[in-house]
């Protein structure tokens, strides 16, 4: 099955199970409040804090996605500072002040033949320099005990016996801990990264609650039309694929979105997709122009010298194309001015309820504002939309 990330509070509250000395974290989301954060610490007595955005994100470190010995305070702040650029999630612990020296790096991973293991004595944020010293060797096993290799330290042998174990119960399938640090007879995991089969996600009587993860973060707007998508029962959604794209696509129905996408990429233009999504399942007129001017204020802020915006569909079954139409052509006079100053063109291809009244109606807008690229309905095939935008963009 497939493997997921999860979150890194996810991976150490497991961590914690298995190690009770493994210090408590707190998951900082949205809705948490200054006063659950300033809980968390007094109840921990951490008077220094470490706060990373949980994301499923790699080099956290290295692009300034995590600060260090910080006051509750400036915790909050960063994350409140993290969350306008589009992150969302961020776990908060304790900060342990260390040598760098000390860091190692460890992963365990499922392959076929059983678990491989990494380790390197010098690990970090820098641990991509000196992947050389990172020692690996499959895992074998007998009588129920791990047998390690003979460069790793022993006091090592009987923890990750039981991590294993541990990791074989969750389902987890991969686990990087980056850096950790041994002190005494424990060893600390500072940071966590790990993926789980999404099969043992449904198993009945699953351990723990997981969250499985993607490092992309939201762009506002796509947080804005995730909130307009909540408040309605039809369905519009939205993914930022290039905020400079020369493309920018207004589609109905999901089969069609993903073959008007699949064509403008077999025809060499998919990096110039500004983005991907679809509006369906009979929208209001209110709807589709909220979700319009959402789209027309991406394809505005696009560098790219030459821009179209296609409004394609299949032929719908109950959508109204008037209605929706109805609801693009507000917003296209609403944005009208910038759109001709840019040389914007549209094309158009849709079909069903409807279909003459709404075809007939934008056609005469676009005309009439100096838009007008194509407009078509079902007698077109539906593909030549993205054909005749790429002709007009080539010009």
């Amino acid at each position: 099955m497939a493997r997921v990330k999860l979150l890194e509070s996810d991976v150490k509250a497991i961590l914690a199970k298995i190690f009770p000395s493994q210090a408590s974290v707190f998951r900082l989301s949205t809705d948490s409040t200054l006063l659950e954060l300033t809980s968390f610490a007094r109840s921990n007595n951490l008077d220094s804090l470490v706060i990373k955005v949980d994301q499923g994100v790699k080099k956290r470190g290295v692009v300034g996605l995590v600060k260090l010995n910080l006051t509750v305070a400036s915790v909050y702040e960063a994350a409140q500072a993290w969350r306008k650029l589009g992150w969302s999630n961020f776990i908060v612990e304790g900060y342990l002040p260390h040598q760098e020296q000390d860091e190692k790096y460890l992963a365990l991973e499922l392959v076929r033949e059983g678990w491989h293991l990494s380790w390197g004595e010098k690990g970090g944020v820098s641990v991509e320099s000196t992947w050389d010293s990172v020692r690996s060797a499959l895992l074998t096993s007998r009588e129920g005990k791990y047998i390690f290799p003979s460069w790793l330290p022993p006091m090592l042998h009987p923890i990750l016996d039981k991590l294993i174990n541990a990791l074989i119960e969750h389902h987890l399938v991969f686990l990087e801990c980056n850096p950790v640090l041994i002190i005494g007879d424990k060893l600390i995991f500072l940071d966590a990264a790990g993926e789980i089969d999404s099969a043992g996600l449904a198993l009945p009587g699953f351990p723990i609650s997981l969250t499985p993860v993607t490092e992309r973060r939201n762009q506002p707007v796509e947080q804005q039309i995730a909130l307009l998508d909540a408040t309605t029962p039809a369905s519009l959604k939205f993914r930022s694929l290039n905020q400079n794209g020369s493309i920018w696509l207004l589609l109905s129905g999901g089969g069609a979105s993903l073959v008007l996408a699949d064509e403008a990429t077999d025809l060499g233009y998919g990096k110039e997709l500004g983005n991907y999504g679809e509006y369906s399942g009979a929208p209001s007129d209110d709807d589709t122009y909220a979700y319009t001017s959402l789209v027309l204020t991406e394809l505005i802020r696009s560098t790219a010298p030459r821009k179209v915006l296609i409004i394609a569909g299949g032929v719908a079954n109950f959508t109204d194309v008037a209605k929706t139409f109805s609801g693009i052509i507000r917003a296209l006079k609403e944005h009208e001015k910038e759109l001709v100053r840019l040389g914007v063109k549209v094309f158009v291809r849709r079909g069903g309820p409807n279909e003459q009244k709404g075809l007939t109606m934008i056609k005469a807008y676009l005309a009439k504002s100096s838009l007008l690229g194509e407009v078509s309905g079902r007698d077109v095939v539906l593909t030549n939309v993205i054909s005749q935008a790429i002709k007009y963009i080539e010009s």
